[in-house]
């Protein structure tokens, strides 16, 4: 017997009833996270899921209430998880999070990291289905949400967790996704507070850190003295080479609830990435394959973020947790770059899009930041708790993490890190 039909009134909205949903329907998507294609999104993932080799669970939703915020979507998966109590693939988006697919049990008996390949193999997926979407309309096309649940299922449909190295789905499997359904375009969901928001100059210092970008940061206090922090939004002059800051409107966030100063969870989170990190260090076999130069990198960004556990300032956490994602993207494939979090707020994860700010510069940020900063609607930066001062973005400060925007803006964070007396 299936589960709530997507849409329709009583939809689950507490992790009780979506584990009691997903006992009898994995397929659950709730309509404002439908990308406004809700049945058939259902339809097309209910058909993939018929071809999986082991269990995979999709959960878009409404955010639950009751969730500490730290992250949404992964304390979801563990609490699902811990609720359906199956090994399998868990893929969970929330109204209010940014994605995540979570792994576990031994899912593949001929490999010893499941997780690891398979998440390896699932991005290998969302790219080639991405490269699709972005043909439907050009450019300006961005890849929807539910591309996250048909790439864990392609993946899934496979006897044994497929070579991440190369392309996995054919061209014919592809088609399937020329589709509107799969962009974010057509997603009808807003985020809270669509209001718009005036400018924050406090972006315009942080995204500069070699001399070359000297004159912009005496620029920036400069204006930042005269303008103040609630004027009208501040431009960069084009004579020193910047563009109108109504190109990218960079508010400040006010002091984010999921954004907290909860120690033992940063901690833990960094603790688990750098321990995968370490287990893929000790496979001879991932480090060939990756090449000196990435090998090193990975080693390094390991040691650097193990000095890390030891600090009680969140920001330190968080950045042993970026440390070990750029460790891992290194072991990863080596056609891949260097793995680059969300500028605005590492916690959302990679930053897959470029938005231009001040001074004609660029920054990378995840596919919800950049939404936003389209839409000129306030962004979810992390907050940096200052003692002596009023709270603000990270990157309005002086830590080693505004000053290379959590390895967004350098190639060796590791580097720059090890460069700070603690």
């Amino acid at each position: 017997m299936a589960g709530p039909p997507p849409g329709a009134d009583g939809f689950p909205d507490t992790v009780p009833e979506i584990v009691a949903s997903l006992d009898q329907d994995p397929i659950l998507i709730e309509q404002i996270m439908g990308n406004g294609h809700t049945r058939e999104l259902h339809d097309f993932l209910t058909a993939k899921e018929q071809h999986a080799t082991y269990p995979v669970y999709v959960v878009y939703t409404a955010t639950p209430p009751g969730l500490s915020g730290i992250d949404a979507d992964e304390e979801l998966a563990s609490l699902v998880h811990a609720g359906v109590r199956k090994d399998g693939v868990y893929v969970v988006h929330t109204s209010e999070g940014t994605g995540h697919v979570g792994v576990w049990g031994d899912l593949d008996p001929s490999e010893n990291d499941d997780e690891m390949l398979i998440g390896l193999a699932h991005s290998t997926v969302e790219d080639q289905i991405t490269a699709v979407v972005k043909t439907l309309g050009g450019e300006e096309v961005q890849p929807g949400h539910p591309i996250e649940a048909a790439a864990a299922l392609e993946v899934a449909a496979h006897t044994s967790i497929p070579d991440y190295s190369e392309p996995i789905l054919s061209d014919a499997q592809l088609t399937g996704y020329a589709n509107e359904m799969w962009s974010s375009d057509h997603w009808p969901y807003t985020y809270p507070g669509d209001e718009p928001q005036l400018a924050s100059p406090g972006l315009l210092a942080l995204v500069a850190t070699t001399t070359l970008l000297v004159a912009l940061v005496v620029s920036y206090r400069l204006l930042q003295a005269v303008a103040g922090r609630g004027g009208a939004p501040v431009t960069t002059s084009r004579a020193a080479g910047g563009r109108p800051h109504d190109e990218a409107r960079l508010p400040t966030s006010s002091r984010a609830e999921r954004v907290t100063r909860d120690l033992d969870q940063h901690r833990a989170r960094a603790t688990d990435e750098l321990a995968r990190l370490e287990r893929s260090l000790a496979d001879a076999k991932l480090r060939l394959r990756a090449g000196a130069e990435r090998a090193d990198l990975a080693s390094h960004s390991h040691e650097t973020g193990i000095e890390l556990l030891d600090s009680d300032d969140p920001l330190d956490l968080i950045g042993a947790a970026v440390l070990a994602r750029i460790g891992s993207r290194a072991l990863d494939r080596t056609d891949r770059g260097v793995y680059r979090c969300c500028y605005i707020n590492p916690l959302h994860g990679e930053g897959s899009h470029e938005r231009p700010v001040a001074g004609g510069l660029s920054v990378p940020v995840c596919p919800r930041c950049d939404k936003t900063m389209r839409q000129h609607r306030e962004l979810d930066a992390l907050v940096e708790d200052r003692r002596l001062a009023i709270d603000g973005p990270y990157y309005e400060g002086d830590t080693v993490w505004a000053e290379t925007g959590y390895g967004a803006l350098v190639d060796d964070l590791w580097r720059h890190v090890g460069e700070v007396d603690r």
